[in-house]
């Protein structure tokens, strides 16, 4: 069963994540606080919405699992917002993704015998029937064509843009014009490089979805190093000697979207990430967030440091951090995510690698910064 990709967004981030991520079909979930996109190449299903419906759209946090076939299961994560994420792969890649997750519910419903019952409360577990699975009753949550709008309007503009073109050709050539040099205030040059840096937990949230990716690849097929290059996320692939090439090129078959991403060439897949852009003000630095923070990057085990290339003055904050990451469970990536959501923090650099336990190692680079109040 492949799954639609899943993003969770604001109102003003779904024309930017559309850009980013085009594709002919998809799905909007709307709620109080967020729109879940889902999208893919093709009617894909968005099983985790029917399971939530099946369950009777549960209000705690909540993780449903399900057994597919012999070695393959089925995980989503819920809440009363609606689906935070689902994957699909081996029950222990699932233990390991879904590892806070379970710590942190309410409840853990199952269709199916769990293999191991290790980081779960035994009260925690609730079985229930296995939902249908007959097209009639998937139907209503399968993506549908997405027709993007403006078409009209967009081919207005690039006609005027090329009639304009030939009546420049047409004039008579004028004096190269003299470049104008604009000095730009120490405070523009910061609210310019604040707007141009990219959105840490975007990219954490994208990283953790394609070394999941390159956990389920077939055997011989390593994806398994991601590192952050300017605005994207590139991941390297080696087919080592014992891959079976038939299998790997199926697999290439069957998840066109993400092959989108991937070239030959340079042996990698490449993600573009979103940056904070010109709608976003510089934020106000506000101490007692930034010692929260800390203290919850340390309980996740993650060795935190202030980098002394840090600057500040009286108007603003400036404080960069590196994150060291030691064998962390790839679950840890979703929460590490949720606390970089502060508009205080931009990425600069991120460095992660996957080992075959499914345990993290690498590192991030942080600044936090902000307008003194």
């Amino acid at each position: 069963m492949e799954l639609a990709s899943l993003a969770t967004l604001s109102s003003h981030e779904l024309p930017l994540h559309r850009a980013q991520f085009p594709a002919p079909y998809e799905k909007l979930i709307t709620t109080s606080t967020h729109i879940h996109r889902y999208y893919g190449h093709s009617p894909l299903l968005c099983y985790g919405e029917y399971v939530r419906e099946c369950l009777n759209k549960p209000h705690h946090l909540s993780v449903y699992l399900e057994q597919r076939e012999s070695h393959s299961w089925y995980g989503c994560v819920m809440d009363a917002d609606g689906v935070l994420q689902e994957k699909g792969g081996s029950f222990s890649l699932l233990m390991d993704v879904f590892s806070y997750d379970i710590h942190q519910a309410k409840h853990v419903y199952t269709s199916s015998t769990l293999p191991s019952l290790e980081g779960m409360d035994e009260k925690q577990i609730e079985p229930v029937s296995q939902p249908l699975f007959d097209e009639g009753t998937l139907s209503p949550y399968r993506l549908t064509k997405f027709k993007a709008k403006g078409n009209r309007i967009n081919t207005i503009v690039f006609l005027m843009m090329v009639m304009g073109a030939g009546v420049f050709f047409l004039m008579p050539e004028d004096a190269p014009p003299k470049p104008v040099v604009i000095t730009l205030s120490p405070e523009a040059q910061w609210l310019s490089t604040y707007q141009d840096a990219v959105i840490p937990s975007t990219a954490l949230n994208n990283a953790e979805r394609a070394l999941v990716m390159g956990a389920l690849m077939p055997d011989g097929v390593e994806a398994n190093k991601i590192v952050l290059n300017d605005k994207r996320l590139d991941m390297s692939l080696t087919l080592l000697n014992t891959s079976n090439r038939k299998e790997w090129a199926q697999w290439q078959q069957r998840h066109p979207t993400q092959m989108s991403y991937y070239s030959k060439k340079e042996g990698g897949f490449h993600l573009p990430l979103a940056t904070y852009h010109a709608y976003r003000e510089l934020p106000i630095y506000n101490k007692e967030n930034e010692q929260q923070l800390i203290q919850q990057w340390q309980l996740l085990g993650i060795v935190v440091a202030l980098m002394p290339e840090a600057s500040s003055t009286t108007q603003r904050r400036l404080h960069d951090y590196q994150l060291t990451l030691t064998g962390l469970p790839l679950g840890a990536l979703s929460t590490l995510s949720e606390s970089l959501q502060s508009p205080m923090l931009t990425l600069n650099q991120l460095d992660l690698s996957l080992d075959k336990g499914a345990l993290l190692s690498g590192q991030l680079h942080l600044t936090l910064q902000g307008v003194t109040p």
